[in-house]
């Protein structure tokens, strides 16, 4: 579609919009052409670079040099330069607008350029980016059998409006000036979301240190609990254990807390991992919840989302049913992922996770903030067993060093971090809606760059229709 004799105006009914007299349409493949890629046989690759080598670029190159990859210049037959306008034909995501590199592109690029200079370069840049070119291309990928992939001829086929060429270069500037402005918000936005988090991960690390509440004589100290602490755990066992504080502590702690082992102040219960675990074929659409990693979200149970199993096939499980307050824990795969029971009345977890089940003289919420810290962190480092497959033992979990303060100490902690957390979570919403309103800003501005109303019509700069008979002629 790039000969001459294809090169038309396109009727008023056709166009997909209003925009200035002075604006003329027709179809894309009438002022571009579009040159696929080769593929050179891998044979000849290399990695870095070398006298008579060039460059191939792949789509993944525009985003990280992880993958440099040279040919010899014999097999660099399709040449680019930084400044060309190069389309990705698969995804995800589909129909990428890339610029910025040069060399010789593969088969999973096309190279854009406009001809008989009806459009600028960077004019067709933003062109492509835009939503009523976007749209249809990736809508018709999506249908296709297969890999996704960019139809050149239905690309080529595509209405689009021309502005002269002097008011198409003041709509890129206006355009990118624009763009640059978003974007500097949209940094600052993205560094006040990193101070969130930094600020997150240090209440955490105040928290379990003893830094972020005052001490309180009041409230006892820990090692004087520790016979109590051991009466409880021990109640209707039969094999007794003797409770102590550990040796090797990995920070300081105020005088009032002991570290102890997680195991000392915790019961675990394993799922059911016998002939009576649910398969696929048990699960049903309503009945009772059983609860996979997958369905931890944000230190809860996402209910919306929940398998479930018959009350006879729950009834039939040993173990691994929950209960109020239980904190849920992975152990295979997504290690630490956790969340406190409080809105699932019944139910049963699958063996991917162990249910932790504190004593009285630990707060599910404080023991969740523990396993969501550094120090946490640091624990499933220490105790994952190191195979292809990380995994957990529950005997590695008992072993977790524990910092534990009195339990009204853990209470004024939980009480400081919700407080704090929950401005967190607010400042959060606030930036979220910023960073859509800046997406719907940037939008509208290239929805109005292609209707002529971003910038002014000067009638000195001619038409677009001078553009298309300056081809013909």
């Amino acid at each position: 579609m790039t000969n001459r004799e294809n090169i038309t105006t396109l009727p008023e009914e056709e166009h997909l919009y209003n925009t200035p007299s002075s604006w003329v349409w027709t179809r894309l493949g009438s002022v571009i052409q579009i040159t696929g890629g080769s593929q050179p046989p891998k044979k000849v690759f290399i990695n870095e670079p070398r006298e008579n080598y060039t460059r191939l670029v792949q789509i993944r190159d525009f985003k990280s040099d992880n993958f440099l990859t040279y040919i010899p210049n014999e097999y660099a037959n399709r040449p680019f330069k930084e400044d060309d306008i190069m389309i990705g034909r698969y995804g995800p995501p589909v129909f990428q607008i890339l610029r910025g590199l040069s060399g010789s592109y593969n088969v999973a690029l096309m190279k854009a350029e406009p001809i008989g200079g009806v459009l600028t370069k960077d004019f067709l840049f933003h062109l492509l980016q835009a939503s009523f070119i976007q749209n249809p291309v990736i809508k018709d990928s999506q249908r296709s059998a297969g890999q996704s992939g960019v139809r050149r001829d239905l690309l080529e086929s595509l209405p689009i409006p021309i502005p002269p060429r002097a008011e198409q270069k003041r709509i890129i500037k206006q355009l990118e000036y624009s763009y640059e402005m978003i974007a500097e918000v949209k940094q600052k936005l993205s560094k006040a979301k990193e101070l969130i988090r930094l600020k997150h991960e240090s209440l955490l690390r105040k928290a379990l240190r003893g830094k972020l509440v005052s001490q309180i004589e009041s409230d006892g100290i820990v090692a004087e609990f520790l016979m109590e602490i051991e009466k409880e755990f021990n109640k209707g066992k039969k094999k007794k254990v003797k409770i102590s504080t550990i040796e090797e502590k990995p920070y300081q702690l105020p005088k009032n807390w002991e570290w102890v082992s997680l195991g000392d102040i915790t019961n675990f219960i394993n799922g059911d991992r016998g002939k009576n675990y649910p398969s696929k074929s048990d699960l049903v659409i309503e009945g009772i919840p059983f609860i996979n990693a997958g369905h931890l979200v944000d230190g809860k149970v996402d209910v919306s989302n929940l398998n479930y199993v018959t009350e006879e096939k729950y009834s039939m499980l040993r173990s691994g049913k929950i209960e109020e307050n239980d904190v849920l824990y992975c152990i295979r795969g997504t290690l630490g992922k956790t969340a406190i029971v409080d809105n699932v009345d019944k139910g049963a977890i699958a063996s991917s996770l162990v249910i932790i089940r504190p004593s009285k003289f630990l707060l599910s919420k404080f023991l969740y903030f523990y396993l969501i810290s550094d120090i946490g962190k640091k624990m499933i480092k220490i105790h994952d067993n190191g195979s292809a497959q990380p995994n957990l033992s529950v005997n590695n979990l008992t072993k977790y060093a524990f910092p534990l303060p009195p339990i009204n100490e853990q209470k004024r902690i939980v009480e400081q971090l919700e407080k704090e957390f929950e401005i967190e979570v607010e400042t959060l919403k606030h930036i979220e809606k910023a960073e859509i309103y800046l997406e719907k800003l940037r939008n509208s501005l290239s929805l109005k760059a292609f209707r002529g109303e971003l910038v002014e019509q000067i009638p000195e700069e001619g038409t677009g229709l001078d553009l298309i008979k300056g081809i013909i002629e």
